[in-house]
Formats: structure tokens, C-alpha cells, sequence
């Protein structure tokens, strides 16, 4: 099976479009996370399997005899052997992602960089052409990574990639022997 960054890269030579790119990434991270909430419930179901397994007391096996048992907890009848919901424990985890993205939204439309960003890029060494330059990139991103932030969080977002590209320019310059750092690094000097 080919890798995502694989997958985009042929698809970018084959001379699809950002969009379609972008649609069939979107696909495919949704049918893994898909495969990867399935897993993670088989493996929870297989858990309680255990913990409440004939030959053993109906407690699970982490809880300790001064605390209520599973008994009292679910109003079970001693005698008969008590049994687990795991749609009600699997409904709360959801309803705690839907709350976790409360206010999130898509990268609004017409979102553009305001004065703060070229002023951090400024303050890094940017020009306005490599801070619109950025914004393109988490525009890219976002759509492709189908991500949800607030608008605060989107600003913060464009702030994230102009720390990380500064880095990076840093990092190259260094690598680089035609520049002072790298004539140092490189023992020229």
C-alpha cells in the first residue's frame, strides 16, 4: 500500500489539481481514521470481555475491594453475571469531540494575513511576499487536512508557520558555505 506522501506525489505528477489532490487526501485520512475508531472499539470491547470473564468475581480486575464494586455501581442483581454497556461510554466520547470543536470552524473563505502577521514576519526576517507566501501554505493545509480552529486560533496558526519557516531558514543558512554561518560551520573561517 502506498504511503499518503507517495499517493500525492504521483497524483501531483499526473497533473491533478491542488483541489483534487486535497479531496482524495480528505478521503483517505477520513477511511483511516474510520479503520482506527473501529480498532479502538474492538480492542475496548475485548478489554471488558476479559475483565468480566466466568471464573472471576464480577469486579473488574483494577478495582479494589473498598471501593463500590461494578455491583453497586450498576444496580446489579448478585448472582447473575452483570453486563457492560459500551455504546453509552462510546456516546459520551463523542459527545466530548463534538464539544472539543465547538466555535472550530474551516479556514474561512476570504481569510487573509492582517498587519500583526506581516509584523512578525517582519520581525523574522520576512518579506510581505514570504508571509503571503506562508498563509498559501496553511491555506494548502488546511484544506487538505480537513483542520478546524477558531479564528484566534487560525491567526496563531499563520504565527506557527512563520516561526517554522524562519527555523528552517535558519537551519539552511547554516548548512549553506557560501553564507558567514556556514563558512564557520564549515571550518572555511
Amino acid at each position: 500500500m502506498l504511503d499518503l506522501n507517495s499517493l500525492v506525489r504521483r497524483l501531483a505528477d499526473a497533473g491533478c489539481s491542488l483541489e483534487h489532490i486535497a479531496i482524495v487526501e480528505n478521503a483517505l485520512q477520513e477511511e483511516l481514521a474510520s479503520e482506527r475508531y473501529k480498532a479502538t472499539v474492538k480492542k475496548r470491547r475485548q478489554r471488558a470481555k476479559r475483565a468480566l470473564s466466568p471464573g472471576q468475581n464480577s469486579c473488574p480486575r483494577d478495582m479494589s475491594p473498598g471501593h463500590k464494586n461494578l455491583n453497586e455501581i450498576n444496580g446489579h442483581v448478585p448472582g447473575t453475571r452483570p453486563t457492560l454497556s459500551l455504546s453509552s461510554s462510546l456516546k459520551k466520547e463523542e459527545s466530548k469531540k463534538e464539544r472539543g470543536n465547538a466555535g472550530n470552524i474551516p479556514l474561512p473563505e476570504g481569510w487573509e494575513p492582517n498587519p500583526v502577521h506581516f509584523q512578525k514576519g517582519a520581525e523574522l526576517g520576512f518579506s510581505a511576499g514570504q508571509v503571503n507566501d506562508a498563509a498559501e501554505d496553511m491555506r494548502l493545509w488546511a484544506v487538505s487536512s480537513n483542520t478546524r480552529r477558531t479564528l484566534r486560533g487560525w491567526d496563531a496558526t499563520l504565527h506557527q508557520f512563520l516561526r517554522r519557516n524562519a527555523k528552517e531558514k535558519t537551519k539552511s543558512l547554516a548548512k549553506d558555505p557560501s553564507t558567514l554561518n556556514g563558512r564557520i560551520r564549515h571550518g572555511i573561517i
